[in-house]
Order: structure tokens, then sequence, then C-alpha cells
């Protein structure tokens, strides 16, 4: 709604007195005209015995930046949902891919050193696929505030994805 501010409550007076505003935020709505957003901050000015001498108040237009945050957290919106569906999504071809991998290596007849090293490279890229796709989805929960970050040594970030080479 639009509730028209009382006079008490505009910031410049309240600095009169005595109270210090800090970055409030006011909208303006005026008919005809588009309603804009003003971040206002305001302080008594006084003098050297402490007493209130006067107030000065500044301000600033930051309707532009409101609407660039909330496109901003829309795009973020939609970019979550999509890294969600995509994850999910890539899961169930992977589990195929793993499963076979998983048949193959069990019930194969060639024992082969070279067909057993490609079928457990080619496990081992799914198995990565799989972190990865994980990764994704942990992220866009992350994003949405359903998961927190923890620490990460930088050792294991290093040696990780070497291991998965060796």
């Amino acid at each position: 709604g639009k509730t028209p501010l009382p006079n008490s409550d505009m910031p410049l007076l309240r600095a009169l007195k005595g109270e210090k505003i800090i970055d409030e935020e006011l909208v303006i709505s005026q008919p005809n005209k588009p309603v804009r957003r003003i971040c206002v901050s305001a302080s008594p000015v006084l003098n050297a015995q402490k007493e209130i001498m006067g107030a000065v108040a500044t301000s600033k237009d930051v309707t532009v930046e409101r609407q660039q945050q909330d496109e901003i957290r829309q795009r973020n919106l939609e970019l979550d949902q999509f890294a969600r569906v995509a994850a999910h999504d890539l899961q169930s071809p992977l589990r195929g891919i793993i499963g076979l991998t998983d048949e193959l290596n069990t019930n194969l007849d060639c024992k082969s050193p070279s067909a057993q090293e490609c079928l457990k490279k080619i496990g081992r890229s799914a198995e990565k696929m799989s972190e990865l796709i994980n990764d994704v989805l942990h992220m866009s929960r992350l994003s949405a505030g359903q998961l927190t970050l923890q620490p990460v040594s930088p050792r294991d970030c290093i040696e990780a994805p070497l291991d998965f080479v060796g």
C-alpha cells in the first residue's frame, strides 16, 4: 500500500529531535509519475555543549539500483531452476552408463587387460560426471540458501583432479 509519511517520521525532522538516521529507504509515489526509491541519512548538528543546533540530511535516488537488484535476483532464480532441471535430466542416462559399465565389468568374458582398463576408465569418468552433476545441484541449493559452505583444504582441491588423471 501507499501510506503518506507523517511529518513526525520524516528523517530531517527526526534528526532535529536528536535521532541519527542511516540509509533509510523511502518510496515516493506521485500520481502520473514513476515510483522512486530514495535512500536517506540524517543527523543532528550539535554545538560545543552538545545541544541540537539544526540537522543535516542527504538523499540518493536508488530506484535504478533496486530495479537491477530485482532483475539479478529473478535471473538467479531462473538459472538455479535451470541448473536443477538439467542436473536431474543428466543423472538418468548417466546412471544407465554406470550400470552398464558395471555389468560389463562383472560379466565380460574377454579378459583383455586393455578392455578391462577401458571399462574402468569409463566407470571412473561416469562417476566423476555424476559428482559434477551433484555439484551443480549443490550450487543451486547453496544460492537458494538451502546449504552452507564448508572449508576445503587447498591440497584436496589440487590432488583430487590428479587422482582422477593418474
